[in-house]
């Protein structure tokens, strides 16, 4: 419970120094909300991690996520079919 209230602290002094809310700041640490190109320049400025690289992780995990829904595999599997017969 201490460190819950400890990370919780950081985390909003944090979010107040980089200029954004806590509720993004958090929802972005919990997987719930993506990090935009603005939040990752403004991470870069904090804690030196270029912006690039942050939102090279963010896609890599957008992909991820994507891969994992089943209608969406089969919508890419029946394209590559189609894409498969233009070409024979």
């Amino acid at each position: 419970r201490r460190f819950k209230s400890a990370k919780t602290s950081w985390e909003k002094k944090f979010s107040e120094q980089i200029g954004i809310p806590y509720k993004n700041l958090n929802d972005i640490l919990n997987c719930r909300k993506p990090i935009t190109e603005n939040t990752a320049l403004l991470l870069e400025a904090a804690l030196g991690i270029p912006a690039h690289i942050l939102i090279g992780l963010q896609t890599d995990y957008n992909m991820q996520v994507i891969k994992q829904d089943p209608s969406f595999l089969e919508r890419l599997a029946n394209i590559r079919k189609m894409a498969a017969m233009l070409w024979v």
